[in-house]
């Protein structure tokens, strides 16, 4: 993967693995040996553009969300890069990185506009909520 700058905008470019890995299919490369590659290159970009921001910004902190995330792959190998750079990874614990979270979130925000809206109607009658998060 190849880090393009252009201004203030760092962009990771994709089209660069194209080339390589038709090859690679092309020739019969071994799938596992391909997949390979293409973790270690995607994270080795990844680390790319945070060196990048890094020598502009002073910063200790990558917080990796996502749902790309879920690949452990990515996951262990992000956190590796970034913690021998002295980078502290933050990540999902309790609430999952993909449309799981977001649903949460959504539903979080239904339940707060309707104990708001239930308040500014001088409604009386108590309503409770519970969102329950299961871990």
């Amino acid at each position: 993967f190849k880090v393009d700058q252009s201004n203030s905008l760092i962009e990771l470019n994709t089209s660069s693995i194209w080339p390589s890995l038709l090859d690679d299919l092309k020739t019969g490369v071994p799938v596992c040996a391909i997949s390979t590659r293409f973790h270690a290159g995607f994270i080795n970009g990844l680390v790319k553009v945070v060196d990048t921001l890094h020598q502009h910004h002073n910063f200790t902190d990558i917080v990796l969300s996502g749902g790309c995330l879920q690949n452990a792959i990515l996951l262990q190998g992000l956190e590796q890069a970034f913690s021998k750079r002295k980078l502290q990874c933050i990540t999902h614990s309790k609430i999952p990185a993909n449309d799981g979270g977001i649903a949460l979130g959504q539903a979080a925000v239904a339940s707060a506009r309707i104990i708001r809206d239930s308040k500014s109607s001088n409604q009386t009658d108590e309503q409770t909520f519970e969102v329950t998060i299961c871990a």
